[in-house]
């Protein structure tokens, strides 16, 4: 997938708003659906990127919320906004994809079913000089939160949603929200110090 930087994506013109090239996209019109792809596509990864801390596993999260855009075209029925409908694909894809990553903590090294080998999920050395060069510390320090903390953090800090929008597509009420944002904001600054320590 080809994602374009926000200085070069289309902008909207005249009638060439999201519902207008939704509705040209549902009857054929593939340019029409290029131009949301381009519109919206580097604000999903940048979501995707965060939220599961693989470039490659989000670049897939990405191009899966954009195919089911392009099969739901003909029968999607926006009620907010295609950048919030977007969203809440994007997020839901993660959580599966955080569900395959929990569902497999543990490889077999061996026939006997007692010995397992745990997994370890720390970042080699390596990995965290490439994650640093590529995220930074603060996007290091984000990656090390609990799932749910994550994702709220996100939602309100990278993406500007409302304690009621992400109580609306998390479906969960506007006090657990914040409290989520709260045990995940104060996650992040523990992890912030422990990142200055190193």
């Amino acid at each position: 997938m080809k994602l374009v930087s926000a200085a070069t994506s289309p902008e909207p013109t005249g009638g060439e708003g999201d519902p207008h090239l939704l509705g040209r996209a549902a009857a054929g019109d593939s340019r029409a659906f290029e131009l949301l792809v381009e519109r919206h596509a580097d604000r999903v990864f940048g979501l995707t990127l965060r939220l599961v801390g693989d470039r490659q596993l989000a670049e897939e999260v990405t191009q899966d919320t954009f195919l089911r855009l392009s099969r739901s075209l003909e029968t999607l029925r926006v009620e907010r906004t295609i950048a919030g409908w977007l969203r809440t694909v994007a997020v839901n894809l993660c959580r599966d994809a955080w569900r395959r990553q929990h569902a497999r903590p543990w490889q077999s090294s061996s026939d006997d079913p007692d010995q397992f080998e745990i997994t370890d999920r720390t970042p080699n050395p390596e990995q965290r000089a490439q994650i640093r060069e590529a995220l930074g510390v603060a996007e290091e320090a984000l990656l090390m939160l609990p799932d749910e903390q994550r994702l709220v953090v996100v939602l309100r800090y990278v993406w500007g949603c409302s304690y009621a929008e992400i109580a609306e597509d998390q479906h969960c009420s506007e006090g657990t929200v914040a409290s989520r944002l709260h045990r995940g904001l104060r996650a992040f600054a523990e992890a912030m110090e422990t990142k200055g320590a190193d």
